[in-house]
Order: C-alpha cells, then structure tokens, then sequence
C-alpha cells in the first residue's frame, strides 16, 4: 500500500524503491516482480525494468499476463528474439485470457509482425470465437 500511496503522489523514485523491495521480499512472487518493472518504467529505468519482467517469467511461466506483458516490453525495446519467446509460450497456453491477447496483439505490432497482430486482435475479441 506504501507503494500505492507513493505513486498515486507522484513520488516515482520512492515507489520503485518500495516496489523493489516487496518483490526482493517474495521473489517468487511474479506480480511483485512485475509491478517493480512498471515501476522501473515510470522513471525511465529500461534496464531495471527487464531484469524484473526477466525475474517474473520464471516464476509463473504460465501465466498469460505475465507472459503478453513481458513480450510487449521486449518488444518495444527491441528484444524481438525474447519477446516472440514468450508469445510462444503464451500461445501455446491456449489461453482464453481476452486482455492477454489484446496485449499479445500490442508486442506483434511493435515487432511490425502485423498478420499475427490481427490474429492475435481476434483472439482478445468477446464477440469472436475464442483462440484458447
């Protein structure tokens, strides 16, 4: 909550401190881990934040959101090789996560993979049979 309160005033540097040391206090905790590398985003810190998204993956290699978020970073700072990694993986989930996919569609489209962003819209859309 600490954390919360720090960003919600604004005090970016003080809440990635505080999101780091919630996710060194449970590292095996995926969504500690991915909250400090937004957190390592919101100050500019790039290669904060992969080492983070990079911590979280191990531990729930699985999960949809995990996985789409950590591709979409990858993506847009120009790791394509691990980003379509883990849009494998995602992939091969099956997934019926519609925001998972939505965010899927995100990485393929800042890779300029844009046949498998269409796809991947598809696959996030509720009215569209689903892809998992």
């Amino acid at each position: 909550r600490l954390a919360d309160l720090y960003e919600l005033r604004g005090e970016n540097d003080a809440a990635l401190d505080e999101r780091q040391r919630i996710a060194r206090l449970d590292p095996g905790d995926p969504y500690a881990a991915v909250r400090a590398a937004r957190a390592a985003i919101r100050v500019g810190d790039l290669d904060l934040a992969g080492e983070w998204y990079e911590r979280a993956v191990p531990n729930d290699p699985h999960g949809a959101i995990v996985l789409t978020e950590s591709a979409e970073f990858f993506a847009k700072t120009g790791n394509h090789d691990g980003a379509l990694e883990l849009l494998s993986s995602f992939e091969r989930l099956g997934s019926g996560n519609l925001g998972a996919w939505q965010v899927a569609a995100e990485a393929y489209r800042a890779m300029g993979m844009d046949e498998a962003a269409v796809r991947a819209d598809d696959c996030g859309n509720p009215d569209l049979e689903r892809c998992g």
